[in-house]
């Protein structure tokens, strides 16, 4: 089994947790099941596996299971945690998480479609496209003489959306000195299947702006390397 760590899980609200919390928390990510998001936790065992003591461990999964203000999830009032059973706990917004796309899950994805994009190109095209002319069709503007009009439109009407990924999101909102939240972005465009109206979406930077017009929140999206710090 496996799980995805994002750079995000270390600017959040868990920030000073400790590292017995982010030991159990890492755990959980790459031992949960992707099926029913469920996880077997045995404090007495698992303090085997981490080199610490139960009761750390129980004050850790206690600290997952406690409820969070500061998350940005407000699913289970920021509980990272739910106890369903004896040692079996549900783990919150796993499922959301698993499905983020990485850097290397795009570019396999389209390694797997220029690939089969070529293929079918040979078929039921005349000319036959390189890579760099398929990548370059797609900026082309309409004067440009290297592809005539009707292969421009069937290059480009086979392009696949590919949407960003939470670090590639979070980068550029905070490049721009944008103030929406990107995982709110995501998970908004994640659960109706990357649709603008009816319509799949087809810049991802283009509908940031149109979210930063609809945010009121005048402030930019923070995280913990650009928050300003508070002297005590």
């Amino acid at each position: 089994m496996y799980g995805k760590h994002f750079s995000s899980m270390y600017e959040g609200s868990m920030i000073g947790a400790g590292l017995n919390v982010f030991a159990v928390w890492g755990y959980i990510i790459s031992h949960a099941d992707f099926n029913d998001s469920c996880v077997e936790l045995h404090p007495k065992h698992l303090a085997l596996i981490l080199g610490c003591s139960k009761e750390e461990v129980v004050k850790a999964i206690e600290y997952l299971m406690a409820p969070d203000p500061d998350s940005k999830s407000k699913e289970e009032e920021g509980r990272r945690l739910l106890k369903k059973g004896e040692y079996l706990y549900f783990v919150v917004n796993f499922k959301r998480y698993r499905t983020y796309k990485t850097t290397s899950d795009r570019r396999s994805y389209n390694r797997e479609y220029m690939r089969s994009y070529r293929k079918d190109s040979v078929k039921h095209c005349k000319k036959k496209f390189t890579l760099g002319e398929v990548y370059a069709s797609v900026s082309v503007s309409d004067s440009d003489s290297s592809l005539n009009a009707k292969d421009k439109d069937k290059i480009k009407s086979r392009i696949i959306f590919t949407p960003p990924t939470l670090d590639e999101l979070s980068a550029y909102v905070l490049q721009h000195k944008y103030s929406f939240d990107p995982e709110k972005f995501i998970a908004h465009y994640e659960s109706n299947g990357w649709l603008v109206g009816k319509n799949k979406m087809k810049n991802w930077k283009a509908a940031c702006v149109t979210w930063q017009k609809g945010n009121y929140n005048s402030k930019p999206y923070q995280t913990a390397s650009n928050r300003p710090r508070i002297e005590v």
